[in-house]
């Protein structure tokens, strides 16, 4: 049979070991937050940024005359890699 004090001691160890593991599940939670958090305003920098580089570009629009050298103009637009659109 168990004396009175320890078995204090056995419910106060259980209790305080359900606290600590309680602590540790709210923790665990408020890091989930932070980290969901910090992912949402990675994503919303990343969208700004790329609707950035969308506003910024600019249209050229070019009027060449015929055997000016039109076709050699448009292929070195269409060679670029900053993404331009030639229409």
């Amino acid at each position: 049979m168990l004396s009175k004090r320890k078995l204090k001691s056995i419910i106060f160890l259980l209790g305080s070991w359900a606290f600590f593991n309680l602590l540790q599940d709210e923790i665990l939670d408020i890091l989930r937050e932070r980290k969901l958090k910090k992912e949402e305003e990675e994503i919303y920098s990343k969208e700004s940024e790329i609707e950035d580089k969308r506003l910024s570009k600019s249209t050229v629009v070019l009027f060449t005359y015929y055997r000016s050298g039109s076709t050699f103009t448009g292929e070195l637009f269409n060679q670029h890699k900053g993404g331009l659109n030639i229409f």
